[in-house]
């Protein structure tokens, strides 16, 4: 905790809440103080979380106590100190109260603020009483190096209205008891609990120093909550010429970081300090509420003097030991810029925040001084015309930040920024000694206007000086948002943009006020307007009653630039034509709220690629399908953000005509067999963001002569729509053999698994048989097998139906009909006694043909595709007398 260095006071506090009632808090630690001259020691404090920690007094006080004669102030919302004490003033400094000094002890202090309080409540020994004049506790409390003392701090609300304290510790023997409970609500002086407590640990050190240590810090405790969200530390900007005949404005900040570049944009409560305000007030009260990361407040201070201004604590609680930053006109930031002095007489001048470039007219500088009851401001001097000297500072952006530098206006003459060489302007002062002034500044941000007037002789005013000085702010007149494609109409007729998910550059600028133009877009830039965490918000103009979809970023922080724009990478996820609007945060600019703005539609924005959801086909046959054959095809397609989600908008005028192909080829062979696919009943109806093919029939076509067979045929699709967005995925090329995505030539997406297509043909045999008994019949299906025609043994798809035969009857013999019950194909045979015709009771020659699908048909005759046909002959068989030879012909 401290170094051998005299007269430190050092803190670290511990985040975490702990709620005051109803609680339990026990602390321990390993605790060891060596190597210097015996002073100061350490103390263990609960506080006000609702007060910035800040540590006490160096020396005896231990970091905790006040120390009033030097106006040092005790541990800031300090409630309880528990200090070990080795030098023993601990027992005596810091606040009322002690039996005097005791050497080597522990000593408790109840609650204080400045330099008020810090009761000395119990200690050791008996409250000093034992041992007054020696070292209190044996063991010693320092000198512990090669053997660290363990001590126990225990904090016990559970019971209402008490709290019950006590300290033990253990140096080898276990833990024993140097204070025993006592409740310290029941003390003299003691201020209630607060709502939540803060843990810290402070160490001290004075005219004689030690080195302080702890080790094995354990905190146990019924009820404990993280801090959440802390500001960083609080900053005040003032003229730095207050006057006592009127309150002096100070803009407060709240920041989120060291530089105070991020604001604290949610609602605060602070508190300001001094409270009482010697010789005035804070106007409203000490305790303000504000949001969007500063406001303005008003300090009075009737009497010529200072005042150091600060935040003593806030809600949000502020980070523990935080410094408050102070800057006077436009001078650094420091600590010593936080003590205003009241002067007076001066000029005071008011100018409102308002709008970038809009001239503020009917601005009053007046010359006063104070009164002599010291209250009003009375006109220094009246019905006088004198030279003022003006010049102009910049308090937001500071020089490092802003690109551009541009003067204030005072009656439409620029000012100087160089106060050694102000420009001077002869003004006409009135009865009230009040000159009447136009104030302009094209730019946005906020600046000082600084005016002095120095007496002479010739004016009878030798020694007269009069200054003075006012902050005001100015914000844009408008923000324009631009992109690189804007279309008026708003809807499926503008061109393709963007796809949906792909970035995209938002150009958004910052513009001032101009008499007559409307047009955002050409108003004057204001290029040093910086504002983090604006809103960033999107509408769906097209399809109607369509998914928005998600915006990216969902803000973005405007920065300083010459050309007063920011360029935002900005992703829309869905398909469609969009509004897009820019909304910083209420009062989060200065204090002051700058318009929502909204672009131009923007779009249209497409699907990033189309994707294949599923594929599946179903054969004709029985693990096959011969050729012509129908097979049953259920496809999707989605329309995909580069995200992977699909995009819903992608439907109705927003799908865009495809030029899309399905194509095949057998065994990665390179031989394009796409132009035999047939899918006339396919087509492709978009409903959000898919279309599907639902059991459509697609066909693989015969060629004249039979081949094949294609046993590893591949379907795959090509698809790509008007707007160029294609399919992803894609590997397969039909026109290429190995692998396409080594060499990147993939064009299409393959279709499900390979498949088989067969040249099929249904044949049936001759037969023959005795007169007076029915003639079986047999039916067979083949398929080509590139070199011959064999029976189709997988089929068990084809159906022969009995009703679609028919037999041509020879001269003179009985008309006959084919009989039998038909049906399905086994192995690529009719079934027995599935077809027969029946007995004709007398010899001779019929001829029976079955009608069959086209798939089936064959070039039996060379007229082209037919159905088959074959001869049943009853009676002995001594063949046919027409006939010379007979046989089966085969091609």
């Amino acid at each position: 905790m401290t170094q051998a260095v005299g007269n430190q006071s050092t803190a670290a506090t511990y985040q975490r809440l702990f709620p005051a009632e109803d609680n339990l808090v026990v602390i321990e630690f390993d605790y060891l103080a060596y190597g210097g001259t015996g002073a100061d020691g350490l103390a263990i404090v609960l506080s006000d979380a609702n007060v910035t920690p800040q540590p006490g007094s160096f020396g005896g006080p231990l970091g905790y106590g006040s120390r009033a004669n030097q106006n040092i102030p005790g541990f800031a919302g300090g409630w309880l100190g528990i200090g070990l004490d080795e030098f023993g003033n601990f027992s005596t400094e810091g606040g009322p109260g002690g039996p005097g000094r005791r050497q080597q002890s522990v000593v408790i202090r109840g609650s204080g603020s400045g330099t008020s309080g810090y009761r000395y409540l119990r200690g050791t020994c008996n409250n000093g009483a034992t041992n007054p004049a020696g070292g209190c506790l044996n063991p010693r409390v320092d000198g512990n190096q090669s053997n660290p003392h363990r001590y126990r701090i225990t904090i016990d609300s559970r019971a209402i209205g008490r709290a019950m304290v006590s300290v033990e510790r253990d140096h080898g023997t276990g833990f024993l008891s140097l204070i025993a409970p006592f409740d310290a609500l029941a003390q003299p002086g003691q201020a209630n609990v607060p709502e939540n407590f803060l843990l810290s640990l402070t160490g001290s050190t004075g005219g004689s120093t030690n080195i302080h240590e702890l080790d094995n810090v354990s905190i146990c405790a019924l009820r404990s909550m993280p801090v959440g969200v802390q500001i960083d530390h609080f900053e005040f900007d003032h003229s730095g010429q207050a006057l006592t005949c009127q309150p002096e404005t100070l803009t407060v900040r709240a920041c989120l970081n060291a530089d105070c570049s991020e604001l604290f944009t949610d609602p605060v409560t602070a508190t300001l300090s001094p409270q009482p305000v010697p010789g005035g007030e804070w106007l409203g009260g000490n305790v303000i509420n504000f949001s969007g990361g500063s406001t303005t407040v008003e300090l009075r201070r009737s009497t010529v003097g200072s005042v150091t201004v600060g935040v003593s604590g806030s809600v949000p609680g502020t980070r523990p030991l935080s410094t408050t930053l102070c800057r006077a006109g436009a001078g650094p930031k420091n600590t010593a810029s936080c003590t205003l002095n009241f002067a007076r007489s001066g000029f005071v001048l008011e100018v409102p925040d308002g709008i970038a470039n809009q001239p503020e007219t009917g601005v009053r500088l007046r010359a006063v001084r104070e009164s002599d009851p010291g209250q009003a401001c009375v006109p220094a001097f009246a019905n006088v015309s004198r030279s003022v000297r003006f010049w102009s500072d910049y308090i937001t952006p500071d020089a490092v930040e802003r690109p551009v530098s541009w003067p204030v206006e005072v009656n439409e003459q620029p000012i100087s920024l160089n106060s050694a060489a102000p420009s001077i302007q002869a003004l006409d002062f009135d009865g009230n000694g009040e000159a009447v002034l136009s104030v302009n500044y094209a730019d946005a941000g906020r600046v000082q206007l600084n005016a002095r007037y120095q007496g002479s002789a010739a004016t009878g005013d030798a020694g007269l000086m009069l200054q003075g000085a006012t902050q005001f702010s100015k914000r844009p007149y408008a923000l324009c948002l631009q992109t690189a494609a804007n279309c008026a109409a708003g809807d499926a007729s503008c061109p393709a943009f963007v796809r949906a998910g792909e970035a995209f550059a938002l150009n958004i600028s910052a513009h001032g006020w101009q008499d007559g133009v409307s047009d955002h877009c050409s108003l004057p830039l204001t290029p040093n307007f910086a504002l983090s965490s604006i809103v960033l918000e999107h509408q769906l103009l097209a399809p109607a009653a369509g998914e928005p979809g998600l915006l990216q970023p969902l803000s973005y922080s405007h920065q300083q630039a010459a050309n007063a724009s920011a360029s935002v990478d900005t992703r829309l996820s869905e398909v469609g034509v969009f509004l897009l609007t820019a909304r910083p945060m209420p009062l989060s600019y200065l204090g002051m709220t700058v318009p929502a703005a909204s672009s131009s539609p923007v779009g249209r924005v497409t699907p990033d690629h189309f994707a294949l959801g599923y594929a599946d086909i179903e054969p004709g046959c029985s693990g096959f399908s011969y050729m012509g054959q129908p097979m049953r095809w259920s496809l999707a397609l989605q329309a995909r953000a580069e995200s992977g989600q699909i995009t819903q908008n992608y439907r109705d005028a927003f799908v865009q005509l495809p030029d899309w192909q399905l194509v095949a080829e057998n065994a990665n062979d390179g031989q394009a067999l796409s132009s035999r696919i047939s899918a006339t009943g396919g087509s492709w109806s978009w409903s959000a963001g898919v279309a599907e093919w639902l059991e459509q029939p697609v066909t693989f076509q015969r060629a004249t002569e039979p081949d094949g067979p294609f046993e590893q045929l591949q379907f795959g699709l090509r698809y790509q729509d008007a707007d160029g967005i294609g399919l992803t995925g894609l590997d397969m090329n039909p026109t290429a053999t190995g692998d396409c995505n080594q060499d990147g030539s993939c064009t299409a997406i393959q279709l499900a698994g390979l498949q088989r297509q067969r040249y099929g043909r249904l044949v049936l045999e001759n037969a023959f048989g005795p007169e007076d008994s029915p003639l079986p019949l047999t039916a067979r299906t083949q398929y080509w097998d590139g070199q011959r025609f064999r029976q189709s043994a997988q089929d068990q798809c084809t159906w022969l139906e009995v009703a679609t035969a028919s037999v041509e009857t020879g001269s003179g013999l009985p008309e006959l009909v084919l009989e039998g019950p038909g049906g399905l194909m086994q192995n690529g045979r009719n079934q027995v006694d599935s077809l027969w015709l029946p007995a004709p009771l007398e010899p001779g020659f019929w001829q029976w043909q079955l009608a069959t699908d086209d798939w089936l048909q064959f070039n039996w005759q060379g007229q082209g595709d037919q159905d088959p046909q074959a001869e049943a002959v009853f009676g002995r068989y001594r063949g046919n007398p027409r006939r010379i030879f007979w046989r089966e012909p085969l091609p």
